[in-house]
C-alpha cells in the first residue's frame, strides 16, 4: 500500500499528515482533496490543497470563482437568476451541488422549477 502524503489547506493554513485527516478533520471527502491535490479538480468546499513539496509551486487562481449558473421558469424566460458559483445556487434551491451540475448538463431537466444552463456572458 503506498505511504499517505502530507497535504497542506491554503485556508486553513495546515499541513495534515494525509488526505484522511484533512478529511476528518474539515469533513471533506478525502478523494476530494486527493483529487485536488492531483490537480484534477480546483478546489472543493471551497478550499484549495495541494501535496506538500508542492507547496512552493501551487499557484491558486485569482478571481475563480467556479462555474456560473443563470436559472430560469419555462412560462418566463426572461425573468433570470444569477449565481456566482454552483455553491451558491446550490444553497439557494437548498440542493446538493451535484443537483445543481445534473439540472445544468441534462437538458430538460429541473430543479425546484427552474432550469439552469452554465453562463456564457461572463
Amino acid at each position: 500500500m503506498a505511504k499517505a502524503k502530507p497535504v497542506y489547506c491554503f485556508e486553513t493554513e495546515t499541513l495534515y499528515e494525509s488526505a484522511r485527516k484533512a478529511s476528518k478533520d474539515l469533513n471533506i471527502s478525502a478523494v476530494s482533496i486527493g483529487n485536488c491535490c492531483r490537480g484534477k479538480i480546483f478546489s472543493t468546499h471551497g478550499k484549495h490543497f495541494c501535496f506538500e513539496q508542492d507547496i512552493f509551486d501551487y499557484k491558486i487562481k485569482e478571481g475563480w470563482r467556479g462555474k456560473r449558473v443563470v436559472a430560469f421558469k419555462k412560462e418566463d424566460p426572461s425573468s433570470k437568476l444569477y449565481f456566482n458559483s454552483l455553491t451558491e445556487a446550490s444553497k439557494f434551491f437548498k440542493v446538493s451541488v451535484s443537483n445543481i451540475s445534473q439540472a445544468i448538463h441534462k437538458k430538460g431537466r429541473i430543479c425546484k422549477g427552474y432550469f439552469l444552463e452554465e453562463r456564457t456572458d461572463v
